[in-house]
Order: structure tokens, then sequence, then C-alpha cells
């Protein structure tokens, strides 16, 4: 799943709080239209300079440093662990149980209190401690 759709869900409905009165069809189209085309002409350019199978640190290795390539490579990685740990694996207590009692029938207030405060901490970790040893195949 692609990690940046749900985000990017939850700003677009949260613009409309942000910025009272904007006229957000206009302002997401404008925005589409600059990063579809920005970011087509950037890769062309680059893999039409630099064709060579790899990632994306090719460019940055060739253009800036072997080494700066290699580096971006692994902040990248360990973003995404931490963007699972702050943002995605609290969604599972916020958002994923209570989807999942409604459709299993079981009352909505059956399981608030792992949707807030410590019950969200303990629902977290669980899943960031499963998700962790099913990574590095240690899960059983």
């Amino acid at each position: 799943m692609n990690q940046g759709l749900p985000a990017s869900i939850w700003f677009i409905l949260a613009a409309f709080s942000w910025l009272p009165g904007a006229n957000l069809a206009v302002s997401s189209i404008i925005t589409l239209f600059l990063v579809a085309c920005g970011f087509g002409v950037m890769w062309g350019v680059l893999g039409g300079s630099m064709p060579r199978s790899g990632g994306e640190y090719v460019y940055n290795s060739r253009i800036l440093h072997p080494t700066i390539g290699l580096a971006v490579s692994f902040v990248n990685a360990g973003f995404i662990y931490l963007a699972w740990i702050w943002v995605l694996a609290p969604w599972a207590g916020q958002i994923g149980l209570p989807m999942m009692a409604g459709v299993l029938g079981i009352a909505p207030e059956a399981v608030e209190p792992f949707s807030s405060g410590w019950g969200l901490y303990v629902v977290t970790t669980i899943v960031n401690v499963t998700a962790f040893l099913a990574v590095h195949g240690r899960f059983l």
C-alpha cells in the first residue's frame, strides 16, 4: 500500500479547516499539473542523461557523490520505518479497530478505550512489535 495516499486524503480534507474559503478544487488542479509535469520532466531528463538500472540513488550518486546517494537511500528507508511507527501503527487503533468493530457488529464503546490514551499506546506497541518480528523473519 502506498503510504502517501491516506495521508494525502487526510490533508486534502483537513485543508477546509486550515484555509476556510479557499477554492480547493482549483488549487488541487494547479498542484496536480505542476507536480505531474515537474516530476515527469525531472525523471525524463535524469533517465535520459544517465540510463542505468538501479534505484533513485543512481542520480544522487552520479550528480553529487556516491556516498550521498547511499546515504539518501538509507535515510529514505529509515524514514519509512519511522513513518510506520508514528503514523500508520496508531491508525490500527484509531481507525482500524472501530471499523473492524462496526463490520463485526460490536458496539463502538467496546473498542473506544483502545482508540486514545494508554489503550492506543498498547495497540500501537503491539502492532509495531508484530510488524518488526514479521519483517525480520522471526514471527511465529
